[in-house]
């Protein structure tokens, strides 16, 4: 090994949103127990192209032995990441676990729950965790698809008023499940689907803003052309920005056509 530069990431700055990780080109990054960490020496070129990307000053560059960058190596690993099939769901056979039953429950979109006592629905479909959704599930199909994150339903006080015509929904959480995977599952739901628009609600804490870039990627990985609306919910409950994103594909950000709040 020689000495050369690499990515140094201090765990007690270190919030674990994971921007880092969305602009890591080489998938060097991982977030493992909350935090960022370098997967392997090999992977990580050296350049520093996530450093800019993190909101608290914990990625740093500095020089150390390591075994040299393996631009080969890091190939396989992308390839790696796009083609796993380890989230790739089937409808439950008969006798299957019912929790993973594929449902259209036929929630009545826009209408609250009149009191706690209600039997009705108001969920469109079951599941609704992104990677225990099948990637053909009936309920996709047509639909304006709302992905929001694990912390959204809990701070809110539902998602009803939120579902347009024809919706299903999917929750996700970027912090703690693996970007690269439902990246790629939603790129196929979408192309798939024939999804119409997708509305990510995310709360307003870091670790959550990589949910409505990874809608972003997936829609441009898809080969559509379909809207991405952005709902930023306060950890008081509030809707305190709304905006409709587009990819900016050539510094790989997103942008807001229409913001408001």
């Amino acid at each position: 090994m020689a000495k050369r530069k690499i990515i140094h990431i201090d765990e007690e700055l270190c919030n674990g949103c994971a921007e880092c990780i969305v602009n890591c080109a080489e998938a060097a990054l991982e977030i493992i127990d909350g935090k960022a960490r370098v997967v392997a020496d090999r992977f990580c070129d050296g350049l520093g192209a996530c450093m800019g990307h993190c909101p608290t000053g914990a990625l740093t560059m500095i020089e150390r032995e390591a075994e040299p960058f393996d631009e080969e190596a890091v190939h396989d690993r992308v390839r790696m990441l796009e083609n796993k099939d380890a989230l790739k769901q089937t409808p439950a056979p008969s006798g299957g676990c019912p929790s993973s039953a594929v449902l259209n429950l036929g929630g009545c979109p826009g209408k609250r729950a009149m009191n706690q006592e209600s039997s009705e629905s108001i969920l469109p479909n079951w599941p609704v965790k992104l990677r225990l959704i099948p990637e053909d599930a009936g309920f996709l199909k047509d639909s304006h698809l709302l992905l929001g994150a694990d912390c959204v339903p809990a701070a809110i006080s539902g998602l009803s008023p939120h579902l347009g015509h024809k919706a299903s929904v999917a929750l996700a959480c970027p912090k703690f499940e693996d970007y690269f995977q439902l990246t790629e599952k939603l790129s196929r739901m979408i192309a798939d689907n024939n999804i119409k628009e997708i509305s990510v609600m995310e709360m307003e804490v870091p670790c959550c803003s990589p949910l409505h870039q990874m809608a972003l990627k997936a829609v441009e990985r898809s080969g559509r052309n379909i809207r991405v609306n952005r709902v930023v919910i306060s950890r008081q409950g509030r809707v305190i920005k709304k905006e409709q994103l587009k990819r900016d594909t050539e510094n790989m950000v997103s942008q807001p056509v229409r913001a408001e709040g």
